[in-house]
């Protein structure tokens, strides 16, 4: 298959979202910029950048023409490993837009550091990928990737950086430069919370709270709240009210995650030692908080806490605060198709019919820890 018929696959997953975007499409897909980003916080943060370059920085005319791009704006969430596909349907359904900006995504490596879809379009339209994962970093053979692993936080923040340094010196009154305080402060406090910085200093215990506050919310109702603490130049932190729910929130998850610890299984896979569950619980909820429910005994360094999605072949992974094994190489190891990838102490991968076979098997062949 050519990487124009890839182009031409299959678009009816995004035909809603594209009718609700008339206003967008009406003025002709030729002049949109389209936003991929991801469903995490990381990724939401490029939704709320790229809101902030529509309103305050696509009109300048002495601003780069990337940046004046971003005034037709469709913005689109997608999950790990549908870049192709949600690229795709919007060019079957609207054409080539003008501008394309990938953001804490990843185009699939073939296998051979090459994506025919990513060359395409290069050819086609402006493309740009701003990403931080390890398993992306063969990327960057290509002019339009931005993919730093180590040093530049969270792919939001090389995102930010990237917009800032265009726009640097250039008409931004006095207004501007507050909400630009407030949207630097906003995506520092999400780039460490999705690189773990969190965890690793107390001074950044609370940051944690953000992420808390969109899995309560939901993408929309978080995205505005953000976004009208910007524009009014206030600090985006939790508020008294925001607080308490916090505090329930925290109090259910730690119930839930002791209850979920009792029921781990202790397997061996592919010469990985992993404490695995079936239970279908979200992985905000699950992998990232459970490690402190477990005795020492089962908290090696090369222990991986994993769940497991039957229903997609999902396994999701975690490892402790001192591990020293990197989960993004394992999670391309393990994957179906380059299916995967993450953080050294965060990855993912879809597993093949056969493996989640054997993973299942294994699951139910062993015992639950003795917790």
């Amino acid at each position: 298959m050519t990487a124009k018929e890839i182009i031409n696959e299959k678009y009816e997953d995004l035909l809603d979202f594209a009718r609700s975007q008339e206003d967008t499409i009406e003025r002709g897909y030729e002049d949109a910029c389209l936003v991929v980003t991801h469903t995490d916080l990381d990724g939401v943060g490029g939704n709320i950048i790229s809101w902030f370059v529509q309103n305050y920085f696509s009109d300048k005319e002495d601003a780069p023409k990337w940046i004046q791009n971003f005034k037709h704006l469709v913005v689109y969430n997608a999950e790990t490993g549908t870049v192709e596909d949600t690229i795709s349907d919007f060019v079957n359904l609207c054409g080539m837009p003008r501008q394309i900006i990938v953001n804490d995504l990843s185009f699939l490596n073939s296998g051979d550091d090459t994506n025919e879809v990513a060359e395409y379009l290069e050819s086609k339209t402006n493309l740009i990928v701003f990403d931080h994962h390890p398993s992306a970093e063969w990327m960057n053979k290509y002019a339009f990737a931005h993919v730093h692993p180590t040093g530049h936080g969270s792919a939001s923040k090389i995102f930010l950086d990237n917009v800032l340094d265009a726009v640097k010196d250039r008409c931004i009154n006095t207004s501007d430069e507050m909400r630009i305080d407030v949207l630097k402060n906003y995506i520092d406090t999400v780039s460490r919370y999705d690189t773990w910085e969190w965890r690793t200093n107390p001074k950044y215990m609370f940051d944690e709270y953000e992420n808390i506050l969109f899995d309560l919310y939901g993408q929309d109702v978080y995205i505005d709240r953000v976004t009208d603490m910007i524009a009014a130049q206030r600090d985006v932190m939790a508020t008294y009210t925001e607080s308490t729910l916090i505090e329930n929130y925290i109090d259910k998850r730690d119930k839930k995650n002791e209850s979920v610890s009792k029921k781990l299984h202790q397997i061996s896979f592919k010469g990985y030692t992993m404490l695995m569950s079936l239970t279908p619980i979200g992985i905000s909820s699950f992998s990232d908080e459970i490690s402190r429910y477990l005795p020492e005994q089962f908290l090696q360094p090369d222990t991986i806490i994993a769940v497991f999605y039957a229903d997609n072949r999902v396994l999701s992974m975690r490892s402790t605060d001192d591990s020293l094994i990197d989960l993004s190489r394992i999670a391309v190891e393990l994957c179906e198709n380059s299916d995967g990838g993450g953080h050294k102490k965060a990855a993912g991968c879809k597993l093949s019919v056969e493996d989640s076979m054997e993973l299942i098997k294994l699951y139910y062949e062993s015992e639950s820890l003795p917790i």
